[in-house]
């Protein structure tokens, strides 16, 4: 319903090569442009609202930032670049950024309401977003180049042009959105008044009411996926953050310690190795992640990231608890509580599985395996794994072998969270491996 512009618009454009003066418009195509810069702020304050609304300023002041920098990159990636790894390291550089991107998100909203301030209006507007892309971009790799365009809402090119020859006072002068308004027609006004009422009420409602996590709601966003807190109470405290996650391993040789360093982890697999529990589904994953070796990993060398042909002698695959390091721990993944999934090298193929389930009111471990001569089988864990974060050794889970593969948990009066690994010994295989097993479940007398 909007009128275009009579300065940069494709219709003075044309009325120019004509020899056509433009029409004398005021500001009735003032209103499409606050429609859309509007609806960019509201993208940004989301994204504040999100984050604040949790946590408050503890989003900035805690080890958010830190931790969302070393899951990046030593989760997934290599080593960070220089100046993500100088913020890391120093406490008020990640939390004086941390605080600098609440501020750039909750005033971006500021501009709708400094129309008539153009300075003011293009630096809350564009100016601070146009630097957080490029933050974005520097230390996480992260650039998103479409974004830029949107920082353009809020520049008044009319007031800055008159500025420059001498009349932007003047310009300026005539920037009432009130004559705007005024000279539009009175059904276009209804149109433009309802679209509006529409429009933002729902947007609100989607920020309001986190609709935006449901993924449900493009391009109605709150940048949800990228505003949770990454940091655990007391906020004061630094402490390991953990993750449930999978990943695979590829050692070059058979005899190698150190695996080969991937860019980008292969996504396809090892985001499915926590969540998938069957020997078939493992054998599938296995396939998956050969054939994308033969095709070439993603590997970091002294050169950069290339893609190299290669087919890894063994492979192991993980999945399990873990955690970005506390600070002042030198920042990285540990393996908080790991465990193999399945295993391919000179003997093959090998994976071990589980199922928990209750009998009488006790929990029973039943444990699948596949690739083995003569396994023999012990379940070991974690207590309270979450509430104690730290990183003992796991000890040996009470409870009794009623068979080769179920093992009977031990009934107890007091309730503690289990985190169970299961450990394979095969003297035929030369073997003494640790595998994931059943997480997350009550020491406790079961009803």
């Amino acid at each position: 319903f909007g009128r275009s512009t009579d300065v940069w618009s494709v219709d003075a454009w044309l009325r120019r090569l004509r020899g056509v003066s433009p029409p004398v418009r005021g500001n009735v195509y003032w209103w499409p442009v606050l429609y859309a810069e509007l609806a960019v702020a509201m993208f940004m304050f989301g994204a504040f609202v999100q984050k604040f609304r949790e946590t408050g300023f503890n989003w900035a002041l805690s080890d958010n930032i830190r931790n969302s920098i070393v899951i990046s990159w030593y989760q997934y990636r290599a080593d960070p670049p220089e100046v993500a790894a100088w913020l890391i390291t120093n406490p008020w550089l990640w939390k004086t950024a941390g605080t600098l991107q609440l501020l750039a998100q909750a005033t971006t909203v500021l501009a709708v309401f400094l129309v008539a301030r153009p300075i003011l209006r293009a630096l809350a507007g564009g100016v601070f977003f146009l630097i957080e892309i490029f933050a974005l971009a520097k230390v996480f790799k992260f650039w998103h180049p479409f974004w830029v365009p949107l920082c353009l809402l809020s520049v008044d090119f009319e007031y800055f042009w008159g500025a420059l020859k001498g009349r932007g006072k003047a310009v300026l002068a005539g920037r009432a959105v009130a004559v705007g308004i005024a000279g539009i027609p009175g059904r276009t006004l209804a149109l433009v008044g309802l679209f509006g009422v529409g429009f933002f009420s729902y947007y609100s409602a989607n920020i309001a009411l986190k609709l935006g996590e449901r993924h449900l709601n493009y391009p109605f966003s709150s940048m949800a996926f990228y505003s949770e807190t990454r940091a655990r109470k007391p906020y004061a405290k630094s402490q390991y953050w953990l993750i449930y996650t999978g990943r695979a391993d590829a050692y070059q040789k058979a005899t190698d310690t150190k695996p080969i360093s991937l860019w980008y982890r292969e996504g396809t697999v090892e985001d499915q190795l926590f969540r998938v529990n069957t020997i078939a589904e493992l054998k599938r994953l296995d396939a998956l992640y050969i054939e994308r070796a033969k095709r070439g990993l993603h590997v970091v060398t002294p050169n950069g990231k290339e893609t190299v042909p290669t087919f890894p002698e063994r492979v192991v695959y993980r999945s399990g608890l873990m955690a970005a390091t506390p600070y002042p721990m030198a920042p990285g993944i540990a393996d908080f509580h790991m465990g193999l999934r399945a295993v391919r090298d000179r003997h093959g193929f090998r994976a071990v599985t589980y199922r928990l389930s209750s009998e009488d009111g006790d929990w029973i471990i039943d444990v699948s395996h596949d690739g083995f001569k003569n396994p023999k089988f012990e379940i070991l864990a974690r207590l309270n794994v979450r509430e104690d974060l730290a990183m003992d050794k796991p000890v040996p889970l009470q409870g009794q072998w009623i068979s080769a593969t179920r093992f009977q948990v031990a009934k107890q009066t007091d309730s503690k969270f289990a985190y169970s690994l299961i450990r394979v010994q095969d003297a035929a295989l030369g073997i003494d491996e640790t595998y994931y097993g059943p997480d997350n479940f009550q020491l406790r007398q079961r009803h």
